[in-house]
């Protein structure tokens, strides 16, 4: 269930179980995916880069490392402020070793010190797990939200009806002014996206205000 697999019907004839599914069937599967975010209580956080604004320095290790620091920071806070007694685990997608090791070098650093912003990590346990994408339906389901939020950066676009379908699930602290997301991180600062973040939380608010009417 690799979000391109999904999309894209060239990519699907190379699966050999996704290429043999009717379209009725194929929707069927992917709803059934996204319908486990309700049904498990799934709180969603996604960190978004702007390439075009990042520092020279900033090659794919750096950027890596930081959406990784920026990713840890918030499940914490998450964990610590809301959820004091619960630990969490980090499982990603396995992708090259070389790679993994850099992840799970800084994931080390940031247990053994506060990451650059302050933040102690005390709710996210020992090392990162790298498995393959293939065998575990919580990467699936990550994937196609992943794919959400770029599609909505990319085309600049709040209105792509999957993300809108799982706006509602992504992290709002109480401890925040009205409105903001804090599950949904853009960096840096200086991002290109401004409008179309304010466009998200005024878009997740009436979904929130909608639900709750009901």
């Amino acid at each position: 269930m690799k979000s391109s697999n999904v999309r894209i019907p060239k990519n699907r004839k190379n699966s050999s179980f996704l290429s043999q599914l009717r379209d009725e069937e194929l929707k069927g599967l992917t709803d059934l995916f996204y319908s486990k975010i309700k049904e498990c209580n799934i709180t969603l956080f996604s960190v978004v880069v702007d390439k075009d604004c990042l520092k020279d320095f900033f090659d794919t290790d750096k950027t890596t490392k930081k959406v990784y620091e920026l990713l840890m920071e918030r499940i914490e806070n998450f964990l610590a402020h809301e959820h004091p007694k619960q630990n969490s685990i980090f499982i990603h997608d396995n992708t090259n070793k070389i790679l993994n090791e850099s992840i799970a070098l800084k994931h080390s650093y940031f247990l053994r010190d506060k990451t650059s912003s302050g933040v102690k990590i005390k709710h996210i346990l020992e090392m990162p797990f790298f498995v393959e994408s293939y065998l575990s339906n919580g990467i699936q389901l990550a994937d196609l939200c992943a794919y959400n939020v770029y599609r909505v950066f990319k085309a600049n676009d709040e209105k792509y009806s999957f993300f809108q379908n799982t706006l509602k699930y992504f992290h709002s602290s109480i401890k925040t002014k009205d409105k903001k997301i804090d599950g949904l991180k853009v960096f840096p600062d200086d991002h290109r996206w401004k409008k179309l973040i304010e466009n998200i939380e005024t878009e997740r608010a009436r979904i929130v205000n909608d639900r709750q009417a009901l």
